[in-house]
């Protein structure tokens, strides 16, 4: 927030053009486990290690702009079913 209001007041108070982005579906190393890319990859290497037996995910056909944090910094407009990522993970498998 603090990023969102200081580029605000800058944009006013010297009348310049400047803009902020939040990025909301991009991966980097800290993702928590609660997220869908984190839930699959992680059932995945347990499946994979003999720990787990099945993938349990919820809706498959929900649709985001996935991407790498480092790499952009607003959406690349490319989204991807859950169903497709969860598909890709599960190569790992073979």
């Amino acid at each position: 927030m603090y990023v969102y209001w200081i580029t605000a007041n800058y944009r006013e108070s010297y009348g310049i053009y400047a803009c902020s982005g939040i990025l909301f579906n991009y991966e980097y190393p800290r993702r928590v486990i609660e997220f869908v890319t984190r839930t699959v990859t992680g059932a995945v290497a347990k499946i994979k290690l003999g720990h787990q037996e099945k993938l349990l995910i919820g809706y498959l056909n929900s649709k985001r702009d996935w991407g790498y944090a480092g790499n952009y910094m607003i959406a690349k407009g490319d989204t991807h079913a859950v169903k497709e990522f969860v598909e890709i993970a599960l190569r790992w498998l073979d």
